[in-house]
């Protein structure tokens, strides 16, 4: 969460298509963003982290496409 908490100010002045690509294996995470218990693929865990994160989520400014890439290991 912290990585998309810094992307305003990172974004700030920019101009063009602002994305952001947070590519994680998920075995480091903690709390309501960990994703050890999401199936690859499975797009209603989205949902659910959203949901159970809720007021965790920085507020990003309008027109800024993130992308959540997950992966694991084993």
């Amino acid at each position: 969460m912290r990585t998309l908490a810094d992307a305003p100010e990172q974004l700030a002045g920019k101009s063009g298509q602002q994305r952001i690509v947070l590519a994680t294996d998920g075995l480091s995470n903690i709390g309501c963003s960990d994703l050890r218990a999401a199936s690859i693929g499975d797009r209603s865990a989205i949902a659910k982290i959203v949901q159970s994160c809720g007021p965790e989520i920085p507020e990003l400014p309008k027109g800024v496409h993130v992308e959540i890439v997950g992966w694991s290991c084993g």
